[in-house]
């Protein structure tokens, strides 16, 4: 229930994990979009649903757009919370996903947007292909399951994708997803047999 709700990240932020920068618009608040982009200092923005998968509902904004766009940005806010983020461009270079089974690193794809597009995701044009992150990408990743447990509570995750860019050099926080991910097993030789053993394992123990 905790990971449903992207205000997740406010969690993990506050934990000490490196997020994206975010502004977390409520239900039902008002907020005006040129001045949200003129107070962050962003001239280019994403904005995402609380609660959606796949970047369903997500779309962009620059400075010259918001006037025009301020109606979305109400309608979309009378439906539900959402998420003010900046664009960042280092999306082109790579969104990292890394796959754990019971906390345990499995393997990696790196994501990339279409031409001219800023969502990783196969639906909406995005490619990715199999990697093997550095052992400190590795670690960040890590270090952010570890604060998902501290301020959730509960053991290892049966499953966990950790998705992050580089950013100055570090890994940044986009999503914890220990959902209803893509896992990815294609891509990894072995993949689907740890999947397997961490299920077997886990009914075993019960």
């Amino acid at each position: 229930r905790w990971n449903m709700d992207k205000v997740y990240l406010r969690d993990l932020a506050a934990d000490g994990v490196p997020v994206v920068p975010t502004v977390w618009l409520e239900c039902g608040q008002p907020a005006d979009l040129s001045t949200l982009l003129t107070e962050q200092g962003w001239g280019r923005v994403v904005l995402k649903p609380a609660i959606s998968g796949s970047a369903d509902g997500a779309w962009q904004a620059d400075r010259t757009q918001a006037p025009a766009l301020q109606p979305r940005l109400e309608a979309m806010l009378r439906r539900g919370g959402a998420l003010l983020q900046p664009f960042l461009p280092e999306i082109h270079t790579g969104e990292w996903s890394m796959i754990f089974f019971d906390d345990v690193y499995s393997h990696a794809v790196l994501k990339r947007p279409a031409p001219g597009g800023i969502f990783v995701q196969e639906e909406h044009g995005g490619t990715y292909m199999s990697v093997e992150p550095a052992a400190a990408i590795r670690d960040a990743a890590l270090a952010v399951l570890s604060a998902a447990h501290r301020v959730a509570g509960g053991g290892p995750f049966l499953y966990a994708r950790v998705d992050g860019v580089l950013l100055d050099g570090c890994f940044t926080l986009m999503e914890l997803e220990v959902l209803e991910p893509a896992l990815f097993l294609s891509t990894s030789p072995g993949a689907p047999e740890r999947f397997a053993a961490a299920i077997r394992a886990r009914l075993t123990s019960r």
